[in-house]
């Protein structure tokens, strides 16, 4: 995918390559344990269904509850590079591993969209594609990266004249080891792999005006399972657009349902 001109985008991992198994090493007493993890299941026919949800302070739903499938399609090259593709809710996403086994995926963001409800409008199209890593435990426990955007766009606002606006991105991981949380699929607190992002800062800006029309800050885990790869994602943030005041929000979509090819 073609980089627009003019955009940074930084993801303080490896250069990624082709497999899709991670290695981790687990110690349990004086053993060493060999798992492998994914960032989904592979096999043909795999689907994992999940429910998302966002909720406010109160804990009261902000959004209506929805269900969403990740399956697995076919293997494919991109860029040069042997990525796997899969399908959530008619949506194609592709990923890959590098040697040392750092999960990323690919994330595609069509900034001419995000612009639309604080009439702005780009002259063509601007979509901006980045590799966001998932996962990363070549250091072990504590291992950290960042994923940061940094891109401005000319547009034109409701009154015809051209504005520069700024839209920027940085989340920054940490590869926490073991933790557990409840899943609903098991209907048990599973031990799981967890990846803590402990900073992120997502806003919009209109340069020209100086007006922020969009900000988000807050920090996010994902939920790895060993045989199933991501399983949970939940995140704790605080949400402003335009002149409203600050909201706080938590979001959370987690594994309800697996399906799986039986084993000939």
């Amino acid at each position: 995918m073609q980089r627009l001109k003019g955009m940074n985008v930084k993801s303080r991992s490896a250069l990624l390559v082709v497999l899709l198994s991670l290695q981790i090493l687990r110690c349990s007493g004086n053993e060493n344990e060999s798992l492998r993890v994914m960032l989904l299941p592979t096999a043909k026919g795999s689907a994992l269904l999940c429910r998302g949800y966002v909720t406010n302070d109160q804990q009261e739903l902000t959004s209506p509850i929805y269900d969403f499938t990740r399956e697995f399609s076919h293997v494919d090259t991109l860029d040069g590079l042997q990525v796997y593709a899969f399908y959530s809710n008619n949506e194609k996403f592709f990923f890959h591993v590098d040697d040392e086994g750092a999960i990323e995926q690919l994330t595609t963001l069509n900034l001419t969209n995000r612009l639309i409800p604080y009439a702005l409008m780009t002259v063509s199209p601007v979509v901006l594609g980045y590799w966001e890593t998932m996962l990363k435990t070549n250091d072990g426990v504590g291992t950290e990266w960042e994923v940061e955007v940094d891109t401005t766009v000319a547009a034109v606002n409701s009154q015809g004249d051209t504005v520069l606006v700024r839209y920027y991105y940085l989340a920054k991981a940490r590869f926490d080891g073991w933790g557990h949380t409840a899943i609903p699929e098991s209907q048990s607190i599973q031990s799981v792999i967890d990846v803590h992002w402990y900073e992120i800062d997502n806003f919009i800006v209109n340069e020209t005006g100086g007006d922020s029309l969009f900000v988000k800050r807050g920090s996010a885990h994902y939920y790895f399972d060993e045989d199933l790869g991501m399983i949970k994602y939940i995140t704790d943030y605080k949400l402003k657009q335009m002149n409203q005041p600050y909201v706080s929000r938590h979001g959370t979509w987690e594994l309800i349902e697996k399906k799986l090819p039986r084993e000939s």
